[in-house]
């Protein structure tokens, strides 16, 4: 019913429900996010896991392309209101972010990654550019 009524309310003014939803967008941003996870078995897997986490940890990634880190949430010791735990988030400039944590329950580490962009493509771009540099960070810890 509201669908309707929003329909009925922008139709007075001109607009359809996408044009107003392509303004929420030029006004906003384009905001995109993605999952990735690395399977790891076995013994040396998680070891490899917990070398990564380090890695991450102690070499932070300064920039990719033209975006920097501004800060990094290390929930090891807890933060605010979150219990103790192996993630950790990175903010970047621009807006997006990044976090990194080992699954709980499966022999897996995960990348999970926000972008926004001034349209939907720099969003998309920006998502790949991040995987893309993390991953080649993960794979490098032996």
């Amino acid at each position: 019913m509201m669908v309707v009524e929003m329909a009925a309310y922008y139709k007075k003014q001109g607009k359809s429900l996408l044009e107003v939803l392509n303004d929420i967008y030029e006004e906003f941003g384009y905001y995109n996010e993605r999952q990735i996870s690395l399977e790891l078995e076995g013994i040396e897997g998680q070891q490899r896991i917990g070398r990564m986490m380090e890695d991450f940890r102690e070499n932070p990634i300064e920039e990719m392309g033209d975006i920097s880190l501004k800060e990094i949430i290390d929930f090891k010791d807890g933060y605010l209101d979150f219990p103790k735990q192996n993630c950790l988030k990175y903010y970047l400039n621009d807006g997006s972010w990044y976090a990194l944590r080992p699954s709980g329950t499966e022999p897996k580490i995960k990348l999970y990654i926000y972008t926004i962009g001034k349209t939907e493509q720099e969003s998309i771009d920006k998502l790949d550019l991040i995987e893309k540099v993390c991953r080649e960070k993960m794979n490098n810890v032996k």
